[in-house]
């Protein structure tokens, strides 16, 4: 993972770092309506980053908080919905569409623990 080589390279012996990322729990195919949201998005499995770590850094903290994205993504589709004709004026009823049903997919991919909230801190080796 590139993230891990440059901390690797920024950081004095002993330095910590905190990563979050959003992880898959196992292998997936991929969804149309993530992959039009997110085209760029290239999600990792959840022992990946901890492995890309392996041998530079020590894992110190892990959590995983996917309850707490489930959470935030219900209130954001409430928000969504509470301003519903306001974000179909400024983006069109189809953009509007799609994204509450990214909204809800990942909600549900969250709720079920297909996806991972990953909160994750670490110490460089010296």
């Amino acid at each position: 993972m590139p993230i891990v080589s440059f901390c690797n390279r920024m950081l004095v012996a002993e330095g910590k770092v905190s990563l979050q990322t959003i992880a898959f729990s196992e292998p997936h195919e991929g969804h149309p309506l993530l992959e039009k949201t997110f085209p760029d998005s290239d999600l990792p499995l959840i022992w990946e980053p901890i492995a890309a770590a392996e041998g530079k850094f020590v894992l110190t903290t892990l959590r995983n908080d996917r309850d707490h994205y489930y959470r935030t993504l219900r209130l954001w589709e409430q928000n969504l919905l509470a301003h519903y004709a306001e974000a179909i004026e400024l983006v069109g009823e189809s953009t509007v569409a799609d994204f509450r049903g990214y909204l809800r997919l990942s909600a549900a991919g969250f709720r079920t623990g297909i996806v991972s909230l990953l909160r994750m801190s670490f110490q460089k080796k010296d």
